[in-house]
């Protein structure tokens, strides 16, 4: 399975799934390897209530090679 085809399965699933206090996805519709994403702290922890956004880079050797993940939230 090629890099895009993998990222698109995984773009897929991350829609159909809704993951409790994360959501990803494309930064662009134009773009797959670039993602936006947002974390939002669980409950009873020092980040309880805080947004942290991170930008997702994912390479043409995705998934053997990692995605890059910067935080944009300090």
């Amino acid at each position: 399975m090629g890099s895009l085809k993998r990222i698109q399965k995984e773009l897929k699933e991350i829609t159909l799934s809704h993951p409790d206090n994360i959501s990803a996805g494309l930064k662009t519709d134009d773009n797959f390897y670039l993602w936006d994403a947002t974390i939002i702290g669980p409950s009873g922890t020092p980040y309880e209530n805080g947004i942290f956004k991170l930008l997702i880079k994912l390479s043409h050797e995705y998934p053997f090679k990692p995605p890059t993940i910067n935080f944009i939230t300090k």
